[in-house]
């Protein structure tokens, strides 16, 4: 009785504290991210792409960080995902990165 009990107080409590917790923080793209893998150039843009540890693609741009001195090293990366309508064609917007920080791990891409 008593293990009855105290499971339906916490699912009450769960439930109670979920709209709490989506108000207090109702968007969680704007979160911090990170990403550790190799840096690739896309084409003749601006456009980059890092291959994590995990084997999860991502689309990199920035305008205040310079990758392109770090192409083909081993990277970790900091920044937030997009917001906002997704691009045409584009059919995994999660997988975007607006880079704020870049740290160098090694010179190339092999562990």
């Amino acid at each position: 009785m008593k293990t009855r009990f105290l499971v339906a107080t916490a699912f009450a409590f769960l439930v109670l504290i979920g709209p709490i917790r989506a108000q207090q923080d109702p968007n969680d793209d704007l979160k911090t991210h990170t990403a550790t893998g190799c840096l690739m150039k896309v084409g003749g843009s601006n456009a980059y792409t890092l291959t994590d540890e995990n084997g999860k693609t991502w689309d990199l741009r920035s305008s205040n960080v310079k990758l392109q001195p770090h192409v083909g090293h081993t990277i970790t990366v900091t920044g937030t995902i997009p917001t906002g309508e997704p691009r045409a064609g584009d059919t995994s917007p999660q997988n975007h990165l607006v880079v704020t920080k870049v740290e160098k791990v090694r010179d190339d891409c092999n562990q």
